[in-house]
């Protein structure tokens, strides 16, 4: 049976990562702009290939890149810019993407080293598909779908850009169609409509109401928000998240979830808020993180480690991690050791804590 083939020019994260949009304080007659670097794809199998990549600049139309190699998307898939200097200003980076299968595909871009190496990037997604989020785009098996992606880059002095610190994410997966409440000044998630189905979360950094046309910071997962989503693998955040806390049973019964980003900023996570996530290995707790609820973790049966990045202690329960019979390593920042060791509830797992590599 021949395959399907559908061209998309996708992949938020594929122009993303390449759609370069120096914003328009650069005097396009004598900024010039150096890329360099491979730009690195993230993918869960081969069944995406890459068959040609458009380069255009401020003004001008799309040329065929030449330098690149058409190709299957998987974990060592990268495209090499090159030494590309930019004249104008501004570029794009057109993939044209082949879906050879019958799944759809969540496409992200995590450019944190980036942003935080290079003052003022941003990084855009121009999304034609998922309405709750602009970072984020689809790649789909039913639908021939043309999308413009742009990497904005908003420092009128950078001269280069690595684009080695960018790196596109393909999640293959149902995406969560998430339900929000607003306040006067934030939002937060308060359920997932389709928990059947759902594998993957990605909370964005804001969220427009319909109701009043204002964009509001995503702050909060609320109560039960994503309880018993018995499918879910990733929970993903947006750069520039505004997360800040995750609330009681936001997780509780997610018994497949594998892959969990808790942005900095989040400084609470709640009651049970990941019991029974039977599937977790290993999870990280931001720098910002102050307290951890009670039986956050309980019934986590293969965590294996946690990693916090707090250098001071984040209070505990004495249930936190109670029933997590394989926790073997805690990794805390190097100074801060000897806190954690002495830090109530902490004290108890000394023997386990040692410093991150």
């Amino acid at each position: 049976m021949s395959i399907r083939m559908k061209l998309i020019s996708l992949v938020g994260a594929f122009v993303l990562v390449l759609g370069l949009v120096i914003t328009g304080v650069l005097a396009a007659s004598s900024q010039t702009i150096t890329m360099n670097g491979s730009v690195n794809f993230n993918v869960t199998d081969k069944s995406l290939w890459v068959k040609e990549v458009r380069m255009q600049e401020s003004g001008s139309d799309p040329v065929v890149v030449l330098n690149f190699t058409p190709g299957y998307i998987n974990g060592d898939f990268n495209f090499n810019v090159g030494n590309f200097e930019n004249n104008h200003g501004s570029f794009a980076l057109y993939f044209d993407i082949i879906n050879t299968t019958t799944d759809s595909y969540i496409v992200t871009a995590d450019y944190s080293e980036l942003s935080s190496s290079v003052s003022g990037v941003e990084v855009y997604i121009t999304n034609m598909i998922t309405a709750n989020s602009e970072t984020i785009t689809e790649i789909t098996s039913t639908t021939e779908v043309t999308t413009t992606l742009e990497l904005q880059v908003i420092n009128p002095n950078l001269a280069e850009i690595d684009l080695s610190m960018i790196t596109i994410n393909i999640y293959n997966g149902v995406l969560a169609e998430l339900e929000y409440s607003f306040s006067d000044s934030e939002a937060r998630i308060t359920n997932c409509l389709n928990k059947d189905i759902a594998e993957i979360a990605i909370i964005p950094a804001t969220i427009i109401n319909e109701l009043d046309g204002k964009t509001y910071p995503v702050t909060e997962t609320a109560s039960m928000s994503l309880y018993n989503c018995k499918n879910l693998k990733y929970f993903i955040t947006e750069n520039g998240s505004n997360l800040k806390k995750i609330g009681d049973f936001t997780f509780m019964a997610c018994e497949n979830l594998t892959n969990i980003d808790i942005p900095d900023g989040v400084e609470s996570i709640g009651y049970m808020a990941f019991q029974e996530c039977y599937s977790v290995i290993s999870i990280e707790l931001p720098k910002t993180i102050l307290s951890i609820g009670d039986m956050a973790f309980q019934n986590c049966t293969n965590l294996i480690s946690i990693t916090s990045f707090a250098s001071i202690p984040p209070t505990l329960n004495s249930a936190t991690l109670s029933i997590v019979p394989k926790l073997t390593n805690i990794y805390v920042p190097a100074e801060s050791v000897d806190a954690y060791k002495t830090a109530s509830v902490w004290s108890s797992y000394a023997d386990k804590i040692t410093a991150i590599a």
